[in-house]
């Protein structure tokens, strides 16, 4: 199956079959799919935003707490000078 745009139409192309019929038919079939489809609405894409100066506080407090947390699991280490 060839799709191809000539001079602002649309070309297609099917030889599945020996029989130029049940070729014709299926060309039909997927020139109604090829329109159905340009014809959906495209799905919106997420805008991409900056994080709020809460969300940003937030995340560095609990990644204080969680350092806090991980530190006081550590045995004291003593240097000896």
């Amino acid at each position: 199956m060839k799709n191809k745009l000539v001079k602002n139409s649309l070309r297609l192309a099917v030889q599945e079959y020996r029989n130029q019929l049940l070729n014709r038919q299926l060309a039909l079939m997927k020139f109604s799919l090829i329109i159905k489809n340009a014809l959906n609405k495209p799905l919106k894409l997420r805008k991409s935003t900056q994080p709020t100066k809460a969300s940003q506080k937030k995340r560095v407090e609990v990644k204080k707490k969680r350092g806090e947390l991980k530190k006081s699991r550590q045995k004291e280490k003593t240097y000896q000078i």
